[in-house]
């Protein structure tokens, strides 16, 4: 087995690297989010990591769900054009946000609790390393994110779809 290239791990961003990060109050959601990680259950000041094409990565102090949420009222419909298609094609868990040519995927049930989420859109090249996912974006920006259940390249498939 190889070993790894501690040169590339130490820039990768996951839930265990974020004495680096600042947290950041007045961030107004948009679709250049790449990533939300949900930090919610740490001793971590603030809930969520975002990963930003533009503004690179911080701190916030809202929940990934209540950052979703407010993406939802972005497009005007909310998520009812999102529900309707999942439901018509019969894509019954992990539902993805969809408006357009921009796609965040669930890493978990997201329905009642916090979760973290990929945006679709920005990905380069993906992963799945038995519970884990590996990302790098358009930005360059290199993510580590758990993916407890299921096959990276089918739900995937599914968002895209």
């Amino acid at each position: 087995m190889n070993e790894p290239n501690l040169e590339v791990m130490s820039k990768v961003i996951s839930k265990g690297k974020t004495s680096l990060l600042k947290l950041c109050e007045n961030f107004k959601v948009d679709y250049k989010i790449e990533a939300l990680l949900d930090i919610s259950d740490t001793a971590i000041p603030g809930n969520t990591i975002v990963v930003h094409a533009e503004l690179d990565t911080f701190i916030d102090p809202r929940t990934t769900k209540q950052i979703m949420n407010e993406m939802y009222l972005i497009n005007g419909i909310g998520f009812a054009m999102t529900k309707f298609l999942v439901d018509f094609y019969g894509i019954t868990h992990y539902t993805p946000f969809v408006y357009g040519d921009v796609a965040y995927m669930p890493m978990t049930g997201a329905s009642r609790n916090n979760a973290d989420w990929i945006a679709v859109h920005f990905l380069e090249c993906y992963e799945q390393v038995e519970k884990k996912a590996y990302f790098v974006t358009k930005s360059g920006h290199k993510i580590q994110l758990g993916f407890p259940r299921g096959i990276l390249e089918r739900r995937l498939h599914n968002v895209y779809f």
